[in-house]
């Protein structure tokens, strides 16, 4: 009879963190201990006592973890922190020898020992959870806001979940509300026992804050005088922009030598009329680092092909989710491609038109941080002057990706739930012509955004998706008074946020 694995307490240590993600992330492959033994070539009782935290796991048994499980560096990340508590176990089972040495001496000499009481905590209300965090899972499910194992100097957790590509990671928060004001241009990375940056996780300030419905927590990199804005409190809205951005960002940094190499390789499809490339081209990087590079040979295949273009194309695109749709808000190539292309095609008097079909199951299955992702990519477009329509036909929900120019070709081109990395092709027949003008006839037709002015086709996406609009527009118009890099800022080169802050600013001047 199988034995019921022992439940494990994550939040106990770093070294009880490090193990109860290994076995999520076993378990989530499906492989038993002896299996995931196997590939490592260790033995599945090392596998069980790392799991129980009873050994201390190596940064080389971590990165190779990380490699066979594909977890993006999760693992790795968490070394640093278990080394950190580890000399701190040996640090303070010295002292407690030395101690016991000091209070026999003083036992003998008639002497009793002085006992030291250590002061109460000054972050008390961050580290008990007494902010409302409850409502985070229902926005975005698997979002975790959790007190710290007791070895780490940090006061709260902040762990946002795997998406289809998108890793899952952890945030550290470190409360600055009580620091002097000497500490206040202090990096809260900092304000610790340790530095951040040399765990390789983010660390945030954070603050407690009132609100209407009650505390909440406020999130920022660099806070002005110990205070975090207002605009920065976790909700809806600001968990979708960390959740996409810090998940691309670790699956880009973690892959970044990888991809330099790979660009220039796959660059030589772009000479070829169409092509489709699958992913055994680049099975050693993570997934999303492979979404990076179909979207990015899209754009540029899409570029290429239009450069003789002479009237306005119609742009069909594919991403159905949050999650892909923040591709155009976070992906830097993605948003020079849509201002070049708007700065092409687009008039005061006749925008481009760009056609999504977003069915109501992808609505339904969404959370709403997802939601909130999606509604800012149309932002984006409409702030360049192109008109988004969003069609709820499912007839239409396995269309690729595609740019039509009537009168010339279409441009096939789609790396979004693709099987490989990319498919493109260019088709000028006038069957395969009148074909896509079809399609693209019909999406605009039966659109839920139809409306001739910007306002009125976002307000009806936002219904759409059951946003609220007034909600959506107070927290854009707080976020564009700030802006979004004061919350969270990208490290790699391949990311922006003058998307998210180009949305924020159109829609908060929306009337």
């Amino acid at each position: 009879m199988a034995q019921t694995p022992r439940e494990l307490a994550p939040n106990t240590s770093a070294r009880h963190y490090f193990g109860a993600h290994l076995r999520r992330m076993r378990e989530e492959r499906g492989w038993s201990q002896a299996q995931l033994g196997q590939r490592l070539h260790v033995s599945a009782d090392l596998i069980a006592k790392v799991e129980k935290a009873m050994r201390w796991p190596t940064g080389e048994f971590a990165a190779a973890c990380d490699a066979t499980l594909d977890t993006g560096g999760t693992l790795s990340k968490l070394t640093p922190l278990i080394d950190i508590e580890r000399c701190q176990e040996r640090t303070a089972a010295t002292a407690t020898a030395q101690a016991v040495r000091a209070a026999i001496a003083q036992q003998r000499s008639g002497n009793p020992p002085t006992v030291s009481r250590p002061a109460a905590s000054s972050r008390a209300s961050v580290r008990s959870g007494t902010v409302q965090a409850g409502d985070m899972a229902s926005t975005l499910p698997g979002v975790e806001l959790t007190a710290p194992p007791p070895a780490w100097p940090v006061d709260r957790l902040l762990t946002l979940p795997q998406g289809k590509a998108l890793p899952a990671t952890t945030l550290t928060l470190t409360d600055t509300s009580s620091l002097p004001a000497s500490h206040a241009a202090v990096q809260p990375g900092r304000v610790g026992r340790f530095h951040a940056a040399a765990s390789g996780l983010r660390d945030l300030a954070v603050v407690e804050i009132p609100t209407d419905e009650g505390p909440a927590v406020a999130v920022a990199t660099s806070p002005a005088f110990g205070m975090v804005s207002p605009a920065y409190r976790l909700d809806a809205f600001t968990l979708g922009i960390l959740w996409a951005l810090c998940g691309m960002d670790d699956a880009l940094l973690a892959d970044d030598a990888a991809l330099a190499e790979s660009i220039p390789k796959l660059r030589r499809y772009a000479e070829l009329p169409g092509s489709a490339v699958g992913r055994a081209v680049a099975a050693d990087l993570n997934p999303l680092s492979q979404m990076w590079l179909g979207s990015d040979f899209c754009a540029r295949y899409i570029s290429h092909r239009l450069e003789t273009a002479t009237d306005q194309p119609i742009f069909w695109t594919r991403e159905q989710y949050g999650e892909e749709a923040s591709t155009w808000l976070l992906f830097r190539h993605k948003i020079d491609y849509l201002r070049a292309t708007s700065g092409r095609f687009t008039t005061p008097t006749a925008p481009a038109n760009r056609v999504f079909c977003i069915p109501e199951t992808a609505v339904q299955t969404s959370p709403l941080a997802e939601r909130v992702l999606l509604l800012l990519s149309a932002a984006f477009m409409e702030s360049l002057h192109i008109a988004v329509h969003v069609s709820a036909d499912p007839a239409y929900a396995t269309v690729e990706g595609f740019v039509l120019s009537p009168q010339a070709q279409v441009i096939l081109a789609n790396w979004v739930r693709a099987d490989g990395l990319w498919h493109v092709d260019a088709l000028d027949r006038r069957t395969a012509l009148r074909r896509y003008d079809d399609v693209a006839r019909g999406g605009q037709a039966d659109a839920i955004t139809a409306a001739p002015h910007s306002n009125q086709r976002l307000q009806g996406l936002a219904e759409y998706l059951d946003l609220n609009w007034t909600w959506l527009r107070r927290r854009c118009t707080e976020l564009s008074t700030v802006g979004i890099e004061g919350m969270i800022r990208p490290r790699s080169r391949l990311l922006s946020t003058d998307g998210i802050n180009a949305a924020c600013r159109y829609l908060a001047r929306l009337t």
